[in-house]
C-alpha cells in the first residue's frame, strides 16, 4: 500500500521559527505539469532590530549572486525581469507579512530549475538566502508499479501527479484498465514540504500467467541534489560531494571548463580542493554516466578573496581644457568599494562596483599630479598610483627678472609649463636671440613644470639692454620683458684667464686677502651668524677657470651645508668653497646671484691651498663615489626600481653613470640651492635567479668612457620554492602492484619554505605532507598527474607536472555506440571500451553472441546499416599484459519510417456526395513506433482515433486522399482516389444569336450547359416560367415572337439526382403595338371633372416618345403618354386618338370619343339665363313700341314748329322749389350762351354770324 501522509511540517516549522535573523523557508523541489502554472510557497525572515519602512524582493533563476547577472523572475522594485518571464511571474505573498510565495504562469520546459529569493529592506540591509527551490517541468503522472508481483495477491498501482496550481486542477483517469477493478481517487493529498498531489489508486488481482514474469529494471544514473552554490574564502579547504542512484554503477566525473579533474566507478565521489584561490571560482559539473543514460549536477563555487591592484586605463595625457575620463577596475570578491583620491581628497568612489569612472571636465593645470585608486572589501584593500599629465601653453611667473653685479648682467626667466618649452632671450636694442642651446650664455634647469633659465651678459652693467624672455611649446607662446632691478656691488671674486705665472700668483694673493677680510668682518658685526654658520652661496657657471676641471664635495652637519669647489690644475691648486646655514631665512628664490642682497646669507671664501693654510679645508683628491638606492622589499616578478645617486653636476663637464645589468635607464640631473645630484634609475623585473647577485653602478666620463668610481649591493630578491620532482623509477611507469617513490626536491626558496602539498590531477592528496610520497602498490587508479606544491610567504611554488602510468590488463569491455539509435541506412561507428595500459592491440567483436570473424579494430564501422545489423554487440580487448573481459552487451537499436503505408477507405458501396465517409492509416512495420499520422488534403475532418479519418460530409469535388505515418521520420502512402459521384454541377442556359440584341422574327438558340457530372447526364427539361416546355439540350426560335420572351430554366439529370439552372431571361425587342386610349374614369365625364387619356401600347423597350390628335386630326402638341383634362370642359367632348414610338419603330392607337356632358348647376344656369333672356327680349318689344311712339309724337310736334318759325328752341328746367332753397353763391350776372340748333331734315343752312341776347331769370 502506498499511503501519502500530508503533515504540515512546512508551516509548522515557519511559524515556530520566527526569531531575529535572516532565513527563508520553501520546498527544495517541486513539479508542474508543462502548460499549467504552479505556485512556490515561501516565507523568510529578518533581524528584528531592522524596521523596513517597505520590504521588497526579489526572485532569481539558476544563481543567487546579482554579480553573475541572473535572469531576473520577478523584482518588487521596478517590476523589470528577464524575457523569459515576462507576463509570467506574478507574486502571490505580501513582502511586508514575509510571505514571497511565487506564481509561474504557461510553464515551459527552459523554465526548470533552481529558483533563489532575496529580500531588499533599503540602504545595505540585503540578503540572498541560500535556501532555494527547484523546479521539474514535467509532461507524464508518475506510475509507481511493485518490483514484485504475485498471482493471486493483490497489487496496488498508483498514479500521482503534482497539484501545485492554485488556477487549474488535474483530473485523473485510467486508460486500459478493463476488467482490473475500478479505480479509487484519493484526491488532493499534501507532502512534507507543503507541495501538493492528486493520487489515484488501482487494485487489481494478477492472473498466474503473470507467474515467473519479473522485472530487471536498468535504470539511468540519476544524481542526488546538491548545493546549486558554495562559499570559500581564499586559501580555505572545500570539499565537494556528487552522489548517483544507478544501475549499473556510474562513472562519476567532476569537470570544470570542459576539463576533467576526477572520475571513478563508484557511487559517490569526492572533489577536494585545498587552499582555494580566485582561479579556482567557477562553476564544477558532476556527470553521472552509464549505458543507460547520464545525467548531472552543477555547483557554482564563489571564492571570496581581497581587491587585487586595481588597474587604471584612461587618458594619462591631456591638454587643458578638455575632458578626461580614467576607468579604475580591480577584481574581488564580493565587489569592492572604489575610491579615487588626490592629496588626501576623494574625488570619486562607487560601492560594490569593480569598475569607477573619474570625469574631469575641462582639466586646468591644478588637476596635474599624482592619484591614488583605492579598492577595499572586508578581506583586504589594494591601492594603485597613478600620475595625470596636463599639458598646456607657457606661463612666464611674475618672479622673472634681470640684475646687474659690477660688469655682469643675469636675466632670470622662470616658466611653467608642460611639456617643456622652449626659452629664447630677446635684445631687441641689438637685434639679437640668444637661445637656451647656447650653453656658453644660458643655464637652464627643469625641475615639475618649472623651467629655470638663466642668461649671463658680462660687461653690460653699466647700460643693460632691454631683455625679452620668449617660451613656447605646442601649445602657444609666451613673451614678458623682464623687469631691470637695481645694480649692487658684486661681492664676489672672478678670475681672470691664466696667463703669466707671475700674474696669476697676484691674483690669487688678492683674492686669498679679500677673502679673508670679508669673513672676519661678516663674523663679528652680522647679527645673523654664528659661530661655525655658512651663509650661502650660489655657484655661477662662468666661474670657471679656463681648462680646470670642477668638482666638488658636500658634507651635513646639523642642517648646515658645505661644499667645496676644486680647481686643479697648474699651477698650484685653488679652493673656493661656499656654504649657507639659515635656511629658514633664505628667500624663497630658484637661483641666486652673489650681489648684496645675499651678504646677509651667502658667502664665498677663496683659498690658495699652500703654506700653512693648507689644512684648514680638506681638498677632494678623488673622485665622488655613486650610492645606489634600493627598495625595502624585492619580490621575483614584481617591477622594482634601482636608483643610482651622485652628488654631483657639471653641464661643462659630461658625466655618465652605467648599470652591470643590461637594462635600460634614465639618468636626470637635479640642480637647486639645495641639492646637486644627478641620478639613474634601473626598472626591471628581477627573477628568483637575480637573487644574491651584485649589482653595480659605475660613474664613467662622458667622453674617454673611464670608469672613475661605482658602488656594488647585493640584490635581496624574495620568490616562492622552486621545486623539481624525482621520480623512482625515473620513467614514471610501472605495472599495477609495483611501487613508486616520488620526492619533491627544493631547488631554492627565499624565504624558506614552510608546507609542502602533493597533487594528482589537481586535487589535493590530503594525507601526504611530506617531501617524499611512496606508493607501496600501485594501482590503475593512481596514474594520473603529480606536482610537488611548497608554499613559503611570498606565495606556492610548483614544481613541472608528472605523469605516472600504472599498466594493467583490460578490464571487462563496455560497446559505445555514438549513433545509436541509429536510422536505417546511416554510418555506425561502435567503438569497444576497455580501460588498459598500454592501450589494447587485439580486438574481437561479437553479435548476438557470434563472433565477428575479420573485426579486430577498436572502432566497428557500419558504412550503411540496416535491419540485419540489429541486435546486441560485446568486444573483448587485449593488449601486452592479457585478455580482457567480455563486458554487458549494447543493444543497436536500427530505426526506420513506417513501412508499406497505405491508405484505406472501410466503404463496400460506391461514395456519393454528402456520403459518411472513413479512411485508415496502415502500415506494415515501424522503429520506433508510430506515434502521428498526418493527412492531405487538409480539411474540416476529424480524427477520432491515430489513423482514422472521418469525413462526416464528402464533397463533390474530393478527388485523392494519402496519409503519412510518422515516427522521428514520416512515410507517406500512395494517393487513394474516393471516386465521388455527384449531381451534374454549374448547370447554365447558354443564349446563342447571331444579333447582340434579339429582335422581334430574329432566329435564337438555348442551350443546357453544365460543368462535370458523375456518373453521365441522363436526360435535359426545359422550363418557361416555371412550366415544363419540352426535352433536349437545346432550344430553337426560328422566328422568335414578343410571346417568347420569358424565364428559361433547364434541368439536367443523372442516375444521383438532377441539378436546376438559374432562370435565364430571355427579352425580345420590338417596336409599339396595340395601342389605344385609355380614357379614365370613362369614355363620359361630366365637365369640371378631371379626365385623363393614357396611350397604352406593347413594346420593348416601352415607347417613349407620344404624340396626340383630336377628332380635327389637330396635333395637341403633347408629349406625354398621358394627356390631362383639369377640369374638363363640354368643348373638350370629341374623338382622341394617339401615336406611340421607341427605337425599333412607331404605332398609332384607333380613335377614343370622349363625351363631356353638363352639369346640373350648368343645365340651371343655362335655364335661368334663357328664362332671362325672354324677359328682356319682351321687355325690351314693350319699351321699343314705347320708344317708338313717344318718338312720333316728337316728330309730329317738331314739325309744326318748322313750318311756323323755322327756328325755335325750348329749355325744359328741372323744377326745383326755389323758395325754400337757400342759393350756395349770390346771385350775379353772369351771360350764359346757347346755341340753337335747328332740327329738322336735311342740312342746317348757313346763316349770318349774329349773336342774340336772351336774359333768363331763375
Amino acid at each position: 500500500m502506498i499511503f501519502l501522509t500530508a503533515l504540515p511540517l512546512f508551516w509548522i516549522m515557519i511559524s515556530a521559527s520566527r526569531g531575529g535573523h535572516w532565513g527563508a523557508w520553501m520546498p527544495s523541489s517541486i513539479s508542474a505539469f508543462e502548460g499549467t502554472c504552479v505556485s512556490i510557497p515561501c516565507r523568510f525572515d529578518f533581524p528584528d532590530e531592522l524596521r523596513p519602512a517597505v520590504v521588497h524582493g526579489v526572485w532569481y533563476f539558476n544563481s543567487p549572486y546579482p554579480k553573475n547577472y541572473p535572469p531576473v523572475v520577478f523584482k518588487s522594485r521596478t517590476q523589470i525581469v528577464h524575457e523569459s518571464f515576462q507576463g509570467r511571474s506574478r507574486l502571490l505573498g505580501d513582502l511586508g507579512l514575509r510571505n514571497c510565495t511565487l506564481l509561474l504562469n504557461n510553464l515551459s520546459p527552459e523554465l526548470g530549475g533552481k529558483y533563489y529569493f532575496r529580500g531588499d529592506l533599503g540602504g545595505y540591509n540585503q540578503y540572498t538566502f541560500s535556501e532555494h527551490s527547484v523546479l521539474d517541468i514535467i509532461n507524464t503522472p508518475n506510475i509507481v508499479v511493485p518490483p514484485e508481483v504475485v498471482a493471486g495477491t493483490e497489487v496496488e498501482v498508483s498514479c500521482m501527479v503534482p497539484d501545485n496550481c492554485p488556477e487549474l486542477r488535474p483530473e485523473l483517469s485510467w486508460l486500459g484498465h478493463e476488467g482490473l477493478g475500478e479505480p479509487a481517487v484519493l484526491g488532493r493529498l499534501r507532502e512534507d514540504e507543503g507541495t501538493w498531489v492528486q493520487v489515484s489508486l488501482l487494485h487489481f488481482m494478477p492472473t498466474r500467467e503473470a507467474n515467473g514474469v519479473r522485472a530487471r529494471l536498468r535504470l539511468r544514473p540519476l544524481l542526488a541534489d546538491m548545493n546549486s552554490s558554495v562559499e570559500a574564502i581564499e586559501g580555505s579547504h572545500i570539499s565537494l560531494v556528487c552522489g548517483a542512484d544507478s544501475n549499473p554503477l556510474p562513472l562519476l566525473t567532476w569537470m570544470r571548463d570542459g576539463t576533467v579533474l576526477r572520475e571513478a566507478v563508484t557511487e559517490s565521489l569526492l572533489l577536494e580542493l585545498d587552499e582555494v584561490t580566485p582561479a579556482e571560482d567557477g562553476v564544477y559539473a558532476c556527470l553521472a554516466e552509464n549505458a543507460y543514460g547520464q545525467d548531472n549536477r552543477t555547483v557554482e563555487l564563489s571564492v571570496m578573496y581581497a581587491p587585487w591592484k586595481p588597474t587604471v586605463n584612461g587618458t594619462m595625457v591631456a591638454v587643458e581644457g578638455e575632458t578626461v575620463s580614467i576607468l579604475c577596475s580591480t577584481e574581488s570578491n564580493p565587489d569592492p568599494i572604489l575610491t579615487i583620491f588626490k592629496e588626501k581628497q576623494i574625488l570619486a568612489t562607487v560601492i560594490y562596483e569593480s569598475e569607477l569612472q573619474l570625469e574631469l571636465p575641462a582639466v586646468t593645470p591644478e588637476d596635474d599630479g599624482e592619484y591614488w585608486c583605492v579598492a577595499e572589501n572586508q578581506y583586504g584593500q589594494r591601492a594603485t598610483a597613478f600620475n595625470l599629465s596636463v599639458e598646456f601653453a607657457p606661463v612666464i611667473l611674475l618672479e622673472s627678472h634681470c640684475a646687474a653685479a659690477r660688469d655682469t648682467v643675469q636675466c632670470l626667466c622662470v616658466v611653467k609649463s608642460n611639456p617643456e618649452p622652449s626659452v629664447a632671450f630677446e635684445l631687441p636694442s641689438r637685434n639679437v636671440t640668444v637661445n637656451e642651446t647656447e650653453r656658453e650664455f644660458v643655464y637652464s634647469e627643469r625641475s615639475g613644470l618649472l623651467l629655470t633659465s638663466i642668461l649671463t651678459l658680462r660687461g653690460q652693467a653699466q647700460a643693460p639692454p632691454r631683455v625679452i624672455c620668449t617660451s613656447r611649446n605646442l601649445y602657444g607662446t609666451k613673451s614678458l620683458e623682464l623687469p631691470f632691478q637695481g645694480a649692487h656691488r658684486l661681492m664676489w671674486a672672478k678670475i681672470g684667464p691664466v696667463g703669466a705665472v707671475v700674474a696669476f700668483a697676484i691674483l690669487i694673493a688678492i683674492v686669498c686677502y679679500i677673502t679673508q677680510t670679508r669673513r672676519k668682518k661678516n663674523v663679528t658685526e652680522s647679527p645673523s651668524f654664528s659661530a661655525g654658520d655658512n651663509p650661502p652661496v650660489l655657484f655661477s657657471s662662468d666661474f670657471r677657470i679656463s681648462g680646470a676641471p670642477e668638482k666638488y664635495e658636500s658634507e651635513k652637519r646639523l642642517g648646515s651645508e658645505r661644499r667645496l669647489l676644486g680647481l686643479r690644475g697648474e699651477p698650484p691648486e685653488l679652493d673656493l668653497s661656499y656654504s649657507h646655514s639659515d635656511l629658514g631665512k633664505r628667500p624663497t628664490k630658484d637661483s641666486y646671484t652673489l650681489t648684496e642682497e645675499l651678504a646677509e646669507y651667502a658667502e664665498i671664501r677663496v683659498k690658495c691651498c699652500q703654506g700653512p693654510e693648507e689644512g684648514r679645508h680638506q681638498k677632494s683628491a678623488t673622485p665622488l663615489v655613486p650610492r645606489i638606492q634600493l627598495p625595502p622589499e624585492i619580490e621575483a616578478s614584481q617591477e622594482v626600481t634601482l636608483t643610482c645617486s651622485l652628488s654631483f653636476a657639471c653641464f661643462g663637464y659630461p658625466i655618465k653613470l652605467q648599470w652591470s645589468l643590461e637594462e635600460p635607464a634614465i639618468t636626470s640631473t637635479t640642480l637647486s640651492p639645495e641639492t646637486v645630484v644627478t641620478q639613474s634609475k634601473l626598472t626591471f623585473r628581477p627573477q628568483w635567479t637575480h637573487h644574491g647577485k651584485n649589482v653595480t653602478c659605475q660613474l664613467v666620463t662622458g667622453t674617454e668612457g673611464q670608469v672613475l668610481s661605482e658602488q656594488t649591493v647585493r640584490l635581496e630578491v624574495k620568490y616562492v620554492p622552486q621545486v623539481e620532482i624525482e621520480v623512482s623509477p625515473s620513467d614514471a611507469t610501472v605495472i599495477e602492484g609495483e611501487s613508486v617513490t616520488m620526492t619533491c626536491r627544493i631547488v631554492s626558496s627565499n624565504p624558506q619554505y614552510k608546507s609542502i602539498s602533493w597533487f594528482k590531477d589537481g586535487m589535493q592528496l590530503s594525507a601526504s605532507k611530506t617531501l617524499t610520497l611512496t606508493l607501496p602498490q600501485t594501482s590503475k587508479e593512481m596514474s594520473g598527474k603529480y606536482l610537488c606544491r611548497a608554499s613559503n610567504t611570498v606565495g606556492r611554488g610548483n614544481s613541472k607536472e608528472v605523469t605516472l602510468q600504472v599498466q594493467y590488463a583490460p578490464e571487462p569491455s563496455s560497446v559505445l555506440i555514438h549513433q545509436s539509435p541509429a536510422k536505417e541506412g546511416a554510418t555506425v561507428e561502435m567503438i569497444c571500451q576497455s580501460p588498459a595500459n598500454p592501450h589494447p592491440t587485439n580486438y574481437t567483436w561479437y553479435h548476438d553472441g557470434k563472433e565477428l570473424l575479420g573485426k579486430t579494430e577498436e572502432k566497428f564501422y557500419i558504412p550503411q546499416v540496416s535491419l540485419q545489423h540489429a541486435g546486441t554487440y560485446s568486444c573483448v580487448a587485449e593488449n601486452r599484459l592479457g585478455i580482457g573481459q567480455m563486458g554487458p552487451e549494447t543493444e543497436l537499436d536500427v530505426q526506420y519510417p513506417p513501412k508499406e503505408v497505405t491508405t484505406v477507405i472501410r466503404s463496400p458501396l460506391p461514395i456519393r456526395e454528402g456520403d459518411r465517409v472513413t479512411l485508415f492509416c496502415n502500415y506494415n512495420s515501424s522503429n520506433p513506433q508510430v506515434t502521428r499520422y498526418e493527412w492531405v488534403p487538409k480539411g474540416p475532418w476529424i480524427e477520432p482515433s491515430p489513423g482514422v479519418l472521418l469525413i462526416q460530409k464528402v464533397a463533390w469535388d474530393t478527388t485523392s486522399i494519402y496519409c503519412a505515418a510518422c515516427n522521428q521520420w514520416c512515410s507517406w502512402a500512395l494517393p487513394t482516389h474516393l471516386n465521388v459521384q455527384y449531381a451534374p454541377r454549374d448547370v447554365r442556359v447558354l443564349v446563342i444569336g447571331t444579333h447582340s440584341e434579339i429582335h422581334s422574327r430574329h432566329r435564337v438558340q438555348l442551350q443546357c450547359k453544365f460543368s462535370t457530372s458523375h456518373p453521365p447526364v441522363i436526360r435535359y427539361v426545359w422550363k418557361k416560367n416555371g412550366s415544363f416546355l419540352k426535352e433536349g439540350s437545346e432550344l430553337i426560335f426560328d422566328s422568335i415572337t414578343p410571346e417568347d420572351a420569358g424565364n428559361y430554366s433547364c434541368t439536367v439529370d443523372n442516375s444521383i439526382g438532377e441539378t436546376t439552372s438559374k432562370a435565364s431571361i430571355l427579352q425580345v425587342l420590338y417596336p409599339p403595338r396595340r395601342l389605344r386610349v385609355s380614357i379614365a374614369p370613362g369614355d363620359s365625364v361630366m365637365e369640371g371633372r378631371k379626365a385623363a387619356l393614357t396611350c397604352e401600347s406593347d413594346a420593348n423597350p416601352p415607347a417613349s416618345q407620344f404624340t396626340w390628335f383630336d377628332w380635327n386630326n389637330q396635333n395637341l402638341h403633347h408629349a406625354g403618354q398621358t394627356l390631362r383634362l383639369e377640369p374638363a370642359k363640354v368643348q373638350d367632348s370629341g374623338v382622341y386618338r394617339c401615336q406611340g414610338a421607341n427605337r425599333l419603330g412607331m404605332g398609332e392607337s384607333p380613335p377614343s370619343t370622349l363625351t363631356v356632358y353638363y352639369s346640373p348647376e350648368t343645365i340651371g344656369r343655362r335655364a335661368a339665363v334663357a328664362i332671362g333672356i325672354c324677359l328682356a327680349i319682351l321687355l325690351l318689344t314693350i319699351w321699343g313700341f314705347k320708344i317708338r311712339r313717344s318718338w312720333k309724337r316728337i316728330r309730329s310736334q317738331q314739325g309744326l314748329q318748322e313750318n311756323s318759325s323755322g327756328q325755335s328752341f325750348f329749355v325744359r328746367n328741372k323744377k326745383v322749389d326755389y323758395e325754400n332753397v337757400t342759393p350756395n353763391f349770390p346771385e350775379d350776372e353772369e351771360i350764359h350762351y346757347s346755341e340753337l340748333v335747328q332740327f329738322g331734315v336735311g342740312e342746317r343752312p348757313r346763316t349770318q354770324e349774329s349773336v342774340e341776347y336772351v336774359t333768363l331769370k331763375h
